[in-house]
């Protein structure tokens, strides 16, 4: 059981750190696919929406690792991994099509 914490623990830990980061407006290069942007079409989105966005999804995903900690130590292993897993999909699902749709994340000219 400790060995679930512990991975668990970590890995929810490493969004945590990464979303804080993220929440203050920087790191917009850990950001898969935007670091991979050339400099002119970086120049054409708000960072730093773009990155208080994501920290804030990290952030949701790190609790609902915890969560899924939570259910797996009071027993509920299947139920605690399939429910983790269900809303875990569909909060990045949602958060993937809220993202890419709208241009809510190019800069206004």
């Amino acid at each position: 059981m400790i060995e679930v914490w512990v991975t668990l623990g970590a890995t929810a830990l490493l969004m945590l750190v990464l979303g804080v980061i993220l929440l203050t407006g920087k790191g917009a290069n850990l950001i898969a696919g935007f670091n991979t942007m050339s400099k002119e079409e970086k120049e054409k989105y708000d960072k730093a929406a773009l990155c208080k966005f994501i920290g804030k999804l990290l952030l949701v995903t790190a609790a609902l690792i915890l969560l899924m900690g939570l259910g797996i130590q009071l027993g509920y292993e299947t139920q605690a991994a399939l429910a983790g897993t269900g809303v875990m999909t569909a909060v990045i699902i949602a958060a993937v099509i809220y993202a890419n749709t709208g241009n809510r994340f190019k800069k206004k000219d």
